[in-house]
């Protein structure tokens, strides 16, 4: 009876290391399993990190166009009043110029008439 006893206690340990050996493995495998998923979450993130570096420059880039276009419009309108005023004063001037030439020319015809 010894012998079964010791024989069923050695087979009991066998079983007890094979399980513990079966847990080990199984661990090995969830550990690897969560690390393969930890460098894919980070490699994710890189990889957003990168985008959003790309998407800020292009947001930036296109900011810094829309205020240099902005300015050109700005100066283009600011040089096209100006034209504008100095095409009214020109008018003005020509209407003035205009009007002397004519009060002149009646002046100098009632002049040759009345003579």
């Amino acid at each position: 009876m010894e012998t079964a006893h010791l024989e069923k206690i050695r087979e009991l340990k066998e079983r007890e290391n094979e399980t513990l050996t079966r847990v080990r493995n199984q661990e090995r495998e969830v550990e690897k399993a969560a690390y393969e998923h930890r460098q894919k979450v980070l490699a994710d993130m890189e990889i957003l990190r990168h985008k959003e570096s790309e998407t800020k420059k292009t947001v930036e880039m296109e900011l810094y166009l829309v205020k240099q276009e902005k300015q050109r419009l700005e100066k283009l309108e600011q040089e096209y009043q100006q034209r504008m005023r100095e095409a009214d004063m020109f008018k003005q001037t020509l209407e003035k110029q205009s009007l002397e030439a004519q009060q002149r020319f009646r002046s100098e015809l009632q002049r040759t008439y009345q003579d």
